[in-house]
């Protein structure tokens, strides 16, 4: 409940953005001659238009867009300061409890009520204690889960509603699902890049549940060489798929179970196949070589901070496993703690 409060209050401001111009305006009590910059919020953070403060600490951005399309507004060292739908009309950019607050346009100002109601469930959370009771804390998640369902319903049209549910509802929700919600907005956002990254997202999810085969991944170990998962896939052979990365604390704790699990079944079968998610090699390689970790270990991401394999394999959240049977099959998901040694103890005979 607590990780699922913070997630969604921490998100950062929304508006849209559509054919003609919308001017973002402020005064932010930065220093004059600095410069600010709105940057669309994708792989390349494709430069949208900037602006200079001026002596009165004010500033004012204007674009033009052809389609929606969320946003960030950066500072000069391009550090993001807040996200945003730019959309036709006039934004005003405030400070605000949270950092910064978009309003003045219908996407932010919905965006913006949205907030305000997350902003009470979490305080109502925390007044359960540091202990809260079960029951309490089930009745404020399904609060949580019927405001987002909601707001994704009033905004089937839009960005707002896209972001609410990609970021929000669908994680929840089953890939048949996830599909007929998908199906319930406009043509427009259906087509909408984000929406076409979250059907890719469930067609993995389809592609890796229980019962299909696994899908080959080639990536260099740390050795820099090339290694295949289809080389480890075999008879005899029970194959998990371990995608973590250095960076990741639940992952991290997942190691001594792995280790443990590789020192008693690796002689009867039982390989790893370790995918990282890190962006630094070096500190990647560094773990590894340090740890007790002697099963192959491979980077997953590219030089442009990709991740094709984790897009492959639907990857949200890390740690994520699959357990691979000697016929190369998906048996189980997901095992984490003791659970691995207990499947394997199953299997394994």
């Amino acid at each position: 409940m607590k990780q699922t409060l913070f997630a969604l209050l921490a998100a950062v401001l929304l508006s849209s953005c559509g054919s003609s111009t919308c001017t973002l305006t402020g005064k932010l009590e930065l220093t004059p001659g600095d410069s600010l910059f709105l940057v669309a919020a994708d792989r390349d953070r494709t430069e949208l238009g900037y602006a200079l403060v001026e002596q009165d600490s004010s500033f004012t951005i204007r674009h033009r867009a052809a389609e929606p399309a969320i946003a960030m507004l950066t500072n000069k060292f391009r550090a993001p300061m807040l996200m945003l739908f730019v959309e036709p009309g006039d934004i005003t950019v405030t400070r605000s409890q949270a950092g910064y607050r978009a309003e003045g346009t219908p996407s932010n100002d919905r965006f913006n009520s949205f907030n305000e109601q997350m902003a009470a469930l979490q305080q109502e959370f925390f007044a359960l204690g540091p202990q809260p009771d079960s029951v309490q804390t089930a009745a404020l998640q399904q609060r949580l889960d019927r405001l987002v369902s909601q707001s994704v319903d009033a905004n089937l049209d839009n960005l707002l509603g896209v972001y609410l549910f990609t970021n929000a509802e669908l994680p929840k929700l089953t890939t048949a699902e996830g599909r007929e919600r998908m199906a319930r907005f406009s043509e427009a956002m259906q087509a909408h890049p984000m929406m076409q990254e979250a059907l890719r997202g469930i067609e993995a999810a389809e592609n890796t549940e229980i019962g299909k085969p696994y899908m080959e991944l080639t990536l260099r170990n740390t050795a820099g060489e090339q290694s295949s998962l289809s080389s480890l896939v075999g008879p005899g052979k029970w194959v998990l798929i371990d995608f973590w990365a250095t960076w990741c604390p639940p992952c991290i704790a997942e190691i001594p179970h792995l280790s443990e699990a590789y020192a008693a079944y690796h002689d009867r079968g039982f390989e790893i196949y370790g995918v990282s998610l890190d962006n630094d090699q070096a500190r990647w390689k560094h773990y590894v070589s340090t740890h007790d970790m002697p099963w192959t270990n491979v980077i997953a991401v590219e030089g442009d901070k990709s991740s094709p394999a984790a897009e492959q394999y639907g990857i949200r959240t890390i740690p994520t496993n699959f357990l691979l049977s000697p016929e190369g099959t998906i048996v189980a998901r997901d095992l984490r703690g003791e659970a691995l040694a207990e499947k394997l103890a199953e299997v394994i005979r």
